[in-house]
């Protein structure tokens, strides 16, 4: 619910930052199409709120929302491509997905990737064994820092999450 969501910004129950919004932008892999869906409590994806054209070679998106969502949002980018940096060769990509507690304003660039994905994919889960929306994501997030030891002191940091999501991280 967009409670959840509200309440998951820093822990405090304050407000999402910024205003609703009808556009998301963001990076994901060359080639790709993004949709993005409303999420229902269970994890699962719920309505379709937009579709972007294929991304560029930067992978750049945006994706024009048929209404401002005012809760949780899953962006799933599909097809395309991404270089593999070690020998810099080239893989398709099947889908890959990332899932946020709101967008507005302030928190409407966002970047899909590999990382993102796992969290995404660990959340779905969690929220479709029982776990709150905002329970699930936290979970994964956390799961998905633990996979390197040099973030295991930030996997508890709420607002270390919503950096994560934009790529800062």
């Amino acid at each position: 619910s967009s409670q959840d969501a509200k309440a998951l910004v820093l822990a405090t129950g304050a407000a999402a930052p910024g205003t609703p919004t009808t556009t998301i932008s963001g990076i994901s892999n060359a080639g790709a199409v993004v949709t993005a869906y409303l999420v229902n409590p269970d994890g699962s994806s719920g309505a379709v709120l937009g579709t972007s054209g294929a991304t560029n070679s930067g992978g750049e998106f945006s994706v024009s929302l048929s209404s401002a969502p005012t809760g949780w949002v899953r962006l799933v980018s599909r097809g395309g491509k991404i270089s593999r940096e070690a020998d810099l060769s080239e893989h398709p990509v099947e889908s890959m997905e990332l899932v946020a507690p709101f967008v507005t304003s302030s928190f409407n660039f966002l970047k899909i990737s590999p990382v993102i994905d796992v969290a995404a994919r660990i959340m779905s889960y969690k929220a479709k064994t029982g776990s709150t929306l905002a329970d699930a994501f936290k979970f994964g997030m956390a799961r998905t820092l633990q996979l390197d030891m040099a973030n295991v002191l930030l996997q508890d940091d709420i607002s270390v999450y919503f950096s994560m999501l934009k790529g800062s991280i």
